[in-house]
């Protein structure tokens, strides 16, 4: 069955205990949003963009690092040390997560999030 006639079956499974499923349509149109923007070229371009992948490359090393560091400490570090090395670990996640993943991985597991959710929800995903 298509992703898109996944997600509106699933609407439409909701939609008449819109006021009991309030989470569950929320994640569905979420789930919609996530896997429009996976179709959008230009979301692609730049998460195929080579000075994308680099930055994202950079962040992932600085995030390793300087998480290594933190899980290695044996209390030589102060605490002002410690907290520097989190607010560049929260920093660098951060910035993986605004320059996203590889388009086509993040499109197969949005559509695998959407398929366990039918599943979930009863709808035959074999159509």
């Amino acid at each position: 069955m298509q992703t898109e006639k996944l997600l509106e079956e699933l609407k439409k499974s909701y939609e008449p205990y819109a006021e009991l499923a309030i989470s569950e349509l929320k994640h569905v149109d979420d789930l919609r949003l996530t896997w429009q923007k996976t179709n959008d070229p230009e979301w692609i371009a730049f998460r195929d963009n080579p000075k994308t992948r680099e930055l994202f490359k950079a962040a992932a090393r600085t995030y390793e690092a300087l998480y290594k560091q933190l899980a290695n400490d044996d209390g030589e570090l102060t605490q002002v040390e410690r907290k520097a090395i989190k607010v560049g670990k929260d920093w660098s996640l951060w910035f993986m997560r605004a320059l996203g993943g590889e388009p086509a991985k993040i499109r197969k597991q949005v559509e695998q999030e959407i398929k366990k959710f039918a599943e979930g929800a009863g709808i035959s995903v074999d159509k």
